[in-house]
């Protein structure tokens, strides 16, 4: 039986907001194939640190049918690394990615709130992630 972690909240106050597009043509004169992918990568501070770390970085990219993890919990992502940054991937539905991008793209994304695992050998799962234009409430 897998035992299931305490689940932590943090909410971030974002810094900057990167949008890298990678594009791959593959093949011979037989076979051929194009692939692209796209990522929101979103940087900034924890208003509360996780093991005295407060950075962090998560990278987004849409997914027609984002999965809700094969583990212990549904997820909609998770937590790679805590030091010396804490790192994240996530995936959200084509639509979730565009509202995303236009708050990114306008200068409006201000804080994320994302609930996970806490992490154990600096991974953990992510239960859920918000994204506001309005500022984190800092104590």
């Amino acid at each position: 039986m897998t035992k299931k972690r305490d689940l932590l909240s943090r909410e971030g106050r974002v810094l900057e907001c990167t949008i890298d597009i990678h594009v791959r043509a593959a093949g011979g004169k037989t076979s051929r194939s194009r692939d692209s992918a796209h990522y929101l990568i979103v940087e900034g501070d924890f208003t509360e640190p996780l093991k005295g770390i407060t950075k962090f970085l998560l990278q987004v990219s849409p997914d027609p049918e984002p999965s809700l993890g094969a583990r212990d919990m549904p997820c909609v992502g998770s937590v790679f690394q805590v030091k010396p940054t804490i790192q994240a991937g996530a995936t959200l539905t084509p639509a979730e990615f565009q509202s995303l991008l236009v708050l990114a793209s306008s200068g409006t994304l201000r804080s994320v709130t994302m609930v996970f695992q806490a992490p154990h050998y600096g991974h953990g799962l992510i239960a859920s992630l918000s994204f506001s234009s309005r500022a984190p409430e800092v104590e």
